[in-house]
């Protein structure tokens, strides 16, 4: 789990709010480290039920859609060194 700032500003040209205990992939964890750039991707629904640790399906614990606080890393972009 990480904790995001987006590079991107707001219109106002003030930082977003940060994505806070996100996820992060499996290959995306080998290169991940303080300071990357990382691509992120919003699940098409809540994933509060989710098992991280099985494949088992689960319950939709809410009617929320493409929200923020479904954020997973799936990839990290540039990492200093690499």
């Amino acid at each position: 789990m990480v904790d995001i700032q987006p590079l991107a500003l707001n219109s106002s040209g003030t930082k977003r709010a940060p994505l806070i205990n996100v996820p992060v992939g499996l290959v995306a964890r080998q290169y991940i480290k303080e300071g990357a750039v990382v691509l992120v991707q919003f699940l098409d629904r809540s994933k509060e039920n989710w098992d991280r640790t099985s494949s088992q399906e689960f319950p939709i614990g809410s009617k929320r859609m493409h929200d923020v606080n479904d954020a997973v890393v799936s990839e990290v972009m540039w990492v200093e060194g690499h």
